[in-house]
């Protein structure tokens, strides 16, 4: 956080990455320190002789697909794992991409409230890995410097895109979204599908994401969804239905052992960076 500056470290394994969690926090986190420092300078630097800590809200003006997407690149390339590297972080908008759904840049940062649109940390991945490999490297830290110098709602991320790439950043995109498009296209045209087992079908949700899978010992498959509509459950899943077991939502992980599923839930406290996690333990026999 900037206000005040300070940094702090949830020690709870996410469960996702083979590397160590606390090195891929390190790198994460590091990053965003790394980008405050960097937007120090220029017109911010000068406001905080009058602002303090304050001047650092200029930072807010760009577009948090550029803070969240430059940290997942770093996590990325500066470790043996991280979020770039798992194909379940870029599955949704590669499902978009490949059913023809490339919706405007203006949607994709802002937001739907009818189509499901990628998160800043995923669109903000993909964004960088096309401007650092087409255009410029060293694109993270000539958007954020430029910012610092012209920090102005929508002009300033404008003029900074068009220092890295010439073009508009809705351009960029696009160029974005047609070569991601073109590669996933090749690449599901080489797959070779094993026979496989159907244990759900798609509803008539709007959007629908399984986050967790598990299977219990007696064999019956449970797992974790959202669903735009009816929001987060834990759901059991046969004969290719799913009937909702209770409300949850697994903040890392669902399990399974004996009768009972289990997972962790976030338990959000009033005060800043006082929340907690609590371990839940639901009795299948008796509800």
């Amino acid at each position: 956080s900037i206000l005040p500056r300070r940094s702090f470290f949830y020690t709870t394994d996410n469960l996702e990455d083979a590397e160590d969690w606390l090195t891929q926090l390190a790198i994460h986190e590091g990053r965003h320190m790394v980008q405050f420092e960097a937007y120090n300078l220029g017109s911010v630097h000068a406001a905080s002789f009058f602002f303090g800590e304050y001047a650092a809200l200029l930072a807010f003006m760009a577009p948090v697909w550029w803070l969240e997407g430059d940290a997942v690149m770093a996590e990325t390339v500066l470790s043996q794992s991280g979020r770039g590297r798992r194909p379940s972080f870029t599955a949704q908008i590669k499902a978009l991409f490949l059913e023809g759904k490339v919706f405007d840049y203006s949607k994709m940062v802002l937001g739907s409230s009818v189509d499901y649109t990628p998160s800043p940390y995923e669109f903000g991945y993909l964004m960088y890995a096309h401007l650092r490999s087409t255009y410029d490297f060293l694109a993270p830290q000539i958007l954020v410097s430029r910012l610092a110098r012209l920090p102005l709602p929508v002009i300033g991320p404008h003029a900074a895109i068009r220092r890295v790439s010439g073009k508009s950043a809705a351009e960029v995109y696009r160029e974005a979204a047609t070569r991601y498009t073109r590669f996933w296209e090749e690449q599901t045209a080489s797959f070779q599908y094993t026979d496989r087992h159907v244990y759900s079908t798609p509803t008539k949700a709007s959007y629908k994401k399984h986050i967790d899978l598990t299977r219990a010992p007696d064999g019956t498959l449970f797992s974790a969804i959202y669903d735009r509509e009816a929001g987060y459950w834990i759901v059991e899943v046969s004969d290719q239905k799913e009937t909702r077991v209770c409300r949850a939502y697994p903040q890392n992980s669902l399990s399974a052992g004996g009768q009972y599923l289990i997972w962790d839930a976030l338990s959000p406290k009033a005060k800043f960076d006082g929340s907690g996690m609590n371990i839940v333990l639901y009795d299948r026999a008796t509800r």
